[in-house]
């Protein structure tokens, strides 16, 4: 009867054990659900986080684009907290902006800034434009820093306070969205001159000077993903022209700095004879 008593017994320990275990990873599988499901809900639409939690159509081609396209972006975003830094500490360190054009920099932080302040008013995603607030800042200490070793720093302190009233108006609601529409279609031809002034500069001084590879390949690369991030989030054609172009030219300027590699920048004696 003992023996009867204690198998009983451990039967019963042991059902309790596994009911306990089973209750113990539904918990820990519901925890997962809802983890995985917040993080999804905040890149893609119900329908499609509905999908992916329950494992039904994975391979939903809309869905797996929207994903792509998010992950894209944000990674996009990511890089662009620190594409300029090489660039930065390069002119820092150097104690120099030589080679590098005040108007390319110039065009490209206006062009940044169109898009940011298009792009913040149509309410677009910031998957889809948040890199360019990043440029903004970055270009801004370049741009500061060029203007004020090659000019003077009341040139630079000048540039910098203009340039920060541009911008709170560019994002105030005072600002027409024709105004700022019309700034968006001037991106492309400004991208493509702005860049076409620094290949210029390349081909008459024979070297890309302290132009930085690594900030000049992450932007290439961060502007070819932009193409697909702007189709796939934006569908707006001022959006995606503007990275066609800017990916176009940045493969130019990618291409000079492969074929200058040991070329060093020529005294500026000779630059302003060529000039």
């Amino acid at each position: 009867m003992r023996s009867n008593q204690w198998t009983a017994d451990t039967s019963t320990s042991l059902f309790d054990h596994i009911s306990f275990k089973q209750q113990e990873n539904k918990h820990i599988q519901l925890a997962m659900e809802n983890f995985f499901s917040s993080i999804l809900s905040a890149l893609l639409p119900d329908r499609c986080v509905k999908k992916y939690i329950s494992g039904q159509d994975l391979f939903d081609v809309a869905c797996f684009k929207l994903l792509l396209s998010k992950l894209l972006g944000y990674g996009i975003i990511a890089g662009s907290m620190f594409v300029k830094l090489p660039q930065l500490l390069k002119i820092i360190f150097e104690k120099s902006a030589r080679g590098l054009s005040a108007s390319s920099v110039l065009l490209e932080l206006l062009c940044c800034t169109a898009t940011s302040a298009y792009s913040f008013y149509q309410k677009f995603a910031f998957s889809s434009y948040g890199d360019a607030v990043f440029l903004v800042l970055q270009n801004t200490v370049i741009a500061f820093l060029i203007l004020s070793w090659e000019h003077s720093y009341f040139v630079g302190t000048f540039f910098l306070g203009t340039y920060v009233a541009f911008t709170a108006y560019c994002f105030s609601p005072l600002v027409p969205f024709k105004t700022l529409s019309t700034m968006q279609a001037g991106n492309t031809p400004v991208v493509l001159f702005s860049r076409g002034l620094q290949i210029w500069a390349n081909f008459r001084n024979g070297s890309t000077g302290q132009l930085s590879v690594i900030t000049v390949a992450l932007m290439t690369a961060g502007s070819l993903a932009r193409i697909f991030t702007s189709i796939q989030e934006t569908s707006d054609p001022l959006i995606i022209m503007n990275y066609v172009a800017s990916s176009t030219a940045n493969l130019i300027i990618l291409a000079q700095i492969a074929y200058y590699w040991n070329n060093e920048l020529p005294p500026v004696e000779d630059r302003q004879k060529k000039e």
